[in-house]
């Protein structure tokens, strides 16, 4: 982070203004639920069960499994996945001396980051947040025990979650008014 600041007018006017930038670039082990490869081919624990050919895109989606065998059909499959994180945070804040009993300051923060969150193995999330502070502050020393002061306060605060693919799904497998009859007979 950086930090500048000084007086522009001496013991009058104090502008101040802060940077602080945060990247983190980690991978994350993950755990999935997946079929083995006996289930694909309709052979379970409890008998054999055809699988319908129309059921073969569907679990082509899913990965063949890396770990574990659990039981009953499903194993582990575990992998390696990056979770990206950015931050941008900038404050400007203002001090103004107008006397000795009469002081007034102005804060503003914006705040902005992003990251990546796997959360299935179809599909991730990209989580985007800005955030905006402003305070407006005036005080009056009116005598050594009384004091008056006005603040203002805004705040405005945005957050996104937006799915991103991590496994491209062919548009007559999502779900939607033309696919309802896909998914029907599956």
């Amino acid at each position: 982070g950086t930090c500048l600041g000084g007086p522009i007018v001496k013991d009058q006017t104090c502008p101040c203004a802060g940077y602080e930038g945060y990247r983190q670039r980690l991978t994350t082990t993950r755990p999935f639920v997946v079929t083995t490869v006996l289930a694909r081919q309709g052979i379970l624990p409890s008998g054999n069960v055809p699988v319908p050919d129309r059921m073969q895109p569907v679990l082509a989606l899913f990965p063949w499994p890396n770990g574990r065998d659990l039981g009953n059909g499903i194993a582990e499959y575990i992998i390696g996945t990056p979770a990206p994180r950015n931050q941008d945070t900038v404050t400007i804040r203002v001090d103004h001396q107008f006397s000795d009993s009469n002081s007034f300051f102005a804060r503003y923060t914006f705040d902005e980051s992003d990251r990546q969150n796997v959360s299935t193995l179809i599909t991730d999330q990209e989580l985007e947040y800005r955030y905006q502070y402003l305070t407006l502050s005036e005080k009056t020393i009116i005598s050594p025990n009384l004091i008056n002061e006005l603040r203002f306060g805004f705040t405005r605060s945005k957050a996104n979650q937006l799915p991103v693919e991590s496994v491209p799904i062919d548009p007559a497998m999502r779900l939607s008014r033309q696919a309802e009859p896909l998914y029907g007979r599956l």
